[in-house]
């Protein structure tokens, strides 16, 4: 009985720990995602939108 006890309460203390120390790094990533370099898909998202706008003015 003790052994479940112990095993449950170590289980449920490393969920927590676990579920902690992914929250710290999503906020970590959400504060610093700006500062980095984004990458080819934000550069081609970028073009799409340009093209886009581009576009929207030869109508008017």
């Amino acid at each position: 009985m003790m052994v479940r006890v112990a095993t449950y309460f170590m289980m449920s203390f490393r969920a927590f720990l676990f579920w902690q120390s992914m929250e710290k790094f999503h906020v970590w990533i959400t504060l610093h995602q700006d500062e980095k370099d984004p990458g080819i898909g934000f550069c081609i998202g970028e073009i799409i939108n340009r093209d886009r706008l581009d576009s929207n003015l030869e109508v008017v």
